[in-house]
């Protein structure tokens, strides 16, 4: 069973209300993650926080989530500033 899978079921094992959304693409899951954020929100990023690199369609790519992080909240705090000049 693939990772994903194995989330999901124990988010819905619960029974309870919870907003879920599955997004497949790492970075972009991490994006709509952070973006969506607000005060007092806690985001938990697992799984490959030891990694430095992914295997999609059988290759090999360089990866670092605390790198995609700060790249991604510096590109939304750039954003954030167009918007409000």
């Amino acid at each position: 069973m693939k990772f994903r899978a194995m989330i999901r079921q124990g988010i819905e094992r619960t029974k309870k209300t919870h907003k879920m959304t599955e997004i497949a693409d790492r970075k972009q899951a991490i994006y709509q993650a952070l973006k969506s954020a607000v005060r007092g929100d806690t985001i938990l990023i697992t799984g490959m926080g030891h990694e430095q690199y992914r295997i999609v369609n059988g290759k090999r790519i360089p990866w670092n989530d605390k790198k995609v992080v700060q790249e991604i909240i510096s590109e939304i705090e750039k954003k954030s500033r167009k918007i409000s000049l």
